[in-house]
């Protein structure tokens, strides 16, 4: 299955819009997710939005809405519920193409403005109970971007993630490029575990780190703050006899009870 994840700059008109989901349909596409909210509609309107949506539905693409959530957004899902182009078409069916589905996302902060705005809401906020989420789309979900290079993951961090670009079609077939990210054992502990695990394993010993640790944050987030920094990658080489039995029953586990 073949997605796109656009914040819909190019939909400017229910026609524009139908046009180019049109070719790109006849291309192999299949879903379209579009991105919205505050800080997205500093540079592209609401009604892109919905034109994309609509024309999607009407050529059969699965839409989907994510809204960037933060302590000051202002922008939800009741925007779309009262606008009368949209609303009856809004479903929760997350496969049926007939249904435009909208959905609340954390949003990740890029700069330093948003990130001191996140830290500056109120504790209820911040402090809450971790989930301990693997990440789905490691082995799952592949990204490929317009130069070539493929990365293992379709998080909103991974172009800011060296480790996770896995090669460029350019010069090697796709094939060989996803078989080899199976040999990363940071990659598998990713999968089965997820990022927070991961992080309190590397401040099991900082007691203080330990209860610095955000559990609001996206989970894509946290694993930026893993795989950018280098100490991190060398804790986790150095425990690597310790960590890699645990691992690897978890992954096998994890893919029999798939297979079932």
């Amino acid at each position: 299955s073949t997605r796109i994840v656009t914040n819909g700059f190019w939909a400017i008109s229910y026609k524009k819009a139908y046009s180019i989901l049109k070719s790109l349909k006849e291309a192999g596409l299949h879903e379209i997710n579009f991105s919205t909210g505050d800080d997205h509609q500093e540079w592209v309107q609401y009604d892109n939005i919905v034109y994309g949506c609509l024309a999607a539905r009407s050529l059969g693409i699965n839409a989907l809405v994510n809204i960037e959530t933060h302590p000051n957004s202002t922008f939800g899902r009741d925007i779309f519920e009262k606008d009368e182009r949209i609303f009856p078409f809004i479903g929760k069916e997350m496969h049926n193409p007939d249904h435009i589905k909208i959905m609340q996302g954390v949003w990740l902060p890029f700069d330093e403005n948003t990130k001191k705005m996140r830290d500056a809401a109120p504790k209820s906020y911040r402090s809450i109970t971790p989930t301990y989420k693997y990440c789905e789309t490691m082995f799952h979900t592949i990204s490929l971007m317009p130069n070539g290079d493929i990365y293992s993951c379709c998080g909103l961090t991974c172009l800011q993630i060296p480790y996770l670009r896995i090669g460029n079609m350019k010069n090697s077939t796709v094939q060989s490029i996803i078989s080899n990210q199976f040999d990363d054992v940071l990659k598998i502990w990713l999968r089965t575990e997820g990022p927070v695990r991961i992080l309190e394993f590397l401040y099991k010993n900082s007691p203080d780190k330990l209860k610095q640790i955000d559990y609001s944050k996206h989970i894509c987030e946290v694993c930026r703050d893993i795989c950018v920094n280098r100490k991190n990658i060398e804790k986790i080489k150095e425990n690597i006899k310790e960590l890699l039995p645990n691992i690897l029953i978890k992954y096998n586990l994890l893919y029999s009870s798939i297979k079932k």
